[in-house]
């Protein structure tokens, strides 16, 4: 949404202020009325339009630069995730505190976002209503007055002593002057020109575009540009028709003193900016000047739909899209071919189309790369690494692991009535922390997992206290199964049945400050993947035990290296890479 208001509004500026710089003080007002009402519907539609595939998109590259992937903190299972037990103690520690950052961050984008769109459809319907007021208020006007049907037009007869005005085919007069003839022909054919142009359904898009982006301060302007030259272009007719200027300004200078109102949608015959309208109709340009203004409107065009096209249709929709794009479902597909059938949340490097997975995420935008499951390893020097190791296959497995999903837990019911017994609890039903007598309006059955804990130990006159956790099963599928996957190692086996892991989750270290810093060096991903196609596991020295854990801080990651079937296993240090 963001990207998309930025392109957009950079467009209307620079057509808006060509158009007040130089196109509105010539007299090429048919030009001006096209080039108005296209800049409105090009600036609008200019974030979707899609780069043709011959020309280099500036737009697809700017993503590689901006969009980077913002790295995402899986949760992990301790239990389920095989990881080496010098490592458990700082992953305990800086998985909690990350995570519990993470969640408040979290929670504070959703609210933000959640007011954002409630501010906005607060505008819409009230900027809908006051149309839809506008609109009410002129059938109110037909209905309430008589109409004489003059075949092109209806001549609506009102009571109010008003100067004339127009809306669509409706030529609206006082019928006092009507009666008395006091209408001056060039008033009444100035009022006819806005009809035969159908002045009014210029007006009638941009109060649609007005509703739809009320918070755009330039549709204004541009509303205002618009009937402006329409005045233009209906004292154009009228000087072509009666070929006497002079007399024509006269009776404008005339009429500019009068008190009249007018409708906001309607085009009425003094709109409030005379001397202009003067000035222009003794403009006379030059056929050179005009030509080169032309041209350079059509070489701005140019210009912006170069700079600011998308990849690909319904790049920059966000905000008026659903959350599952066909982008999103795209890349969840491609990621999808490469999971085990026997173990789903476990990914197979060989099996995935690689190009088409990385073109299908960079056509994505910020907000869509939010919703795919976890695959950060496009840019440019870890995807090159990343197709080495897949053509390393079958010399070299490559196997990707998801979170996994704690298996479902059944309460017994004997076990449930002792919990409802239980005094000293602290109760949580879907991470949220409930009275302890809201579990009487649960049954067993309504829950497919649950934690007990001891928080604090029995001692003396005192018993321990408890806290249960507990997980609908709506919950747990969401929580599981609809929110993106996370990665939690990377493996590769060899043809000695060795094997190598990174814990890919263990991202951040605990310093002794307490401060959480990222432990990944430069190159991380690039790294492990060069590391898993050139280790030789044989040269490896097994035999000496001391731990080999000496980390130098943004230099070193260590990978994880199981022998014969995983009965020998060691934690190694090896450097980033600098490629």
């Amino acid at each position: 949404m963001i990207l998309f208001l930025i392109k957009s509004t950079l467009a209307l500026g620079l057509f808006y202020g060509m158009y007040h710089f130089l196109l509105s003080r010539e007299s090429i007002f048919k030009f001006n009325r096209f080039y108005l009402l296209t800049a409105l519907v090009f600036s609008i539609a200019l974030p979707f339009i899609p780069m043709p595939q011959v020309i280099p998109s500036v737009q697809e590259k700017s993503n590689q630069i901006w969009n980077q992937w913002e790295l995402k903190q899986p949760i992990v299972d301790l239990e389920e995730a095989k990881v080496p037990t010098e490592l458990k103690e700082v992953q305990e520690k800086s998985l909690a505190q990350v995570g519990s950052q993470e969640k408040e961050v979290n929670q504070s984008k959703i609210s933000w976002v959640q007011v954002i769109i409630a501010i906005y459809f607060f505008g819409l319907m009230l900027f809908s209503t006051r149309f839809l007021l506008q609109l009410i208020g002129m059938r109110k006007l037909l209905e309430n007055n008589s109409q004489i049907d003059k075949g092109s037009y209806r001549l609506v007869l009102l009571k109010e002593d008003l100067l004339p005005f127009t809306f669509l085919n409706y030529l609206f007069v006082s019928r006092s002057q009507h009666q008395a003839s006091g209408i001056e022909p060039e008033i009444l054919e100035h009022e006819l020109a806005h009809i035969r142009q159908k002045h009014s359904w210029d007006i009638l898009f941009v109060e649609v575009l007005k509703c739809i982006f009320w918070f755009n301060p330039l549709l204004i302007l541009y509303k205002k540009a618009i009937q402006l030259n329409h005045e233009f272009l209906a004292d154009e007719h009228v000087l072509r028709k009666f070929e006497n200027r002079v007399s024509y300004q006269y009776l404008l200078l005339n009429k500019v003193s009068d008190i009249f109102g007018y409708h906001a949608m309607s085009s009425a015959f003094n709109f409030r900016i005379t001397k202009r309208r003067l000035i222009m109709m003794g403009k006379v340009s030059h056929p050179m000047r005009l030509t080169f203004l032309k041209l350079g409107s059509f070489f701005l065009a140019m210009l912006l739909f170069f700079t600011l096209t998308s990849s690909r249709v319904g790049n920059d929709l966000g905000f008026f899209i659903s959350e599952e794009t066909d982008g999103v479902e795209k890349f969840e597909k491609l990621l999808s071919e490469g999971f085990s059938e026997e173990k789903p949340f476990v990914l197979e490097l060989q099996k995935l189309n690689l190009e088409a997975l990385r073109q299908v995420y960079f056509n994505l935008n910020e907000e869509e790369r939010n919703q795919i499951s976890h695959f950060p390893f496009f840019d440019e020097v870890t995807y090159e690494q990343l197709l080495l190791l897949q053509k390393e296959y079958p010399r070299v497995v490559t196997t990707i692991t998801y979170s996994i999903p704690p298996d479902k837990k059944e309460i017994k019911e004997e076990v449930f009535d002792l919990w409802k017994k239980t005094k000293n609890v602290e109760l949580f039903i879907d991470e949220k922390e409930r009275p302890f007598e809201t579990l009487n309006q649960y049954e067993r059955t309504d829950f497919a997992f649950f934690e007990v804990r001891e928080t604090s130990p029995k001692k003396f006159l005192k018993k321990p206290e408890y806290s249960i956790k507990l997980m609908t099963h709506d919950f747990y599928h969401q929580k599981y199964f609809e929110t993106p996957r996370t990665i939690q190692r990377i493996s590769a086996r060899y043809p000695n049945s060795d094997q190598a892991e990174v814990f890919y989750a263990l991202r951040y270290i605990m310093m002794e400050n307490g401060k959480v810093s990222e432990f990944i060096p430069k190159n991380f991903e690039a790294s492990i993947f060069h590391h898993l196609r050139t280790i030789d596991t044989k040269e490896l020295d097994f035999d000496n035990r001391r731990s080999t854990m000496n980390y130098v801080t943004g230099e070193q990651f260590s990978i994880s290296i199981f022998k014969d079937n995983k009965n020998q296993s060691k934690v190694f240090s090896f450097p980033s890479v600098t490629f």
